[in-house]
């Protein structure tokens, strides 16, 4: 009988933020609090190239598909 094993990477302390809602630690890669369930990231701001539908950046100022100059934002 064989059996295997799992290897799961768990997070180093320096890997952990405190919620600015609960001040729980949780993993630096979470997106939600396990606490409180508040969100942790503000989603970014995309916008999309008129040329080719690309999503990118709002503060990006060419397409990095397509290398169409955007206009600026506003």
């Amino acid at each position: 009988m064989v059996s295997g094993f799992v290897i799961v990477q768990v997070p180093l302390y320096s890997q952990y933020m405190v919620c600015p809602n609960c001040g729980a630690q949780v993993p630096s890669f979470s997106n939600f609090c396990n606490m409180c369930g508040k969100p942790l990231r503000q989603p970014p701001v995309l916008k999309i190239c008129p040329r080719c539908q690309n999503r990118m950046p709002e503060s990006a100022k060419f397409c990095p598909e397509c290398g169409l100059r955007q206009k600026a934002s506003k």
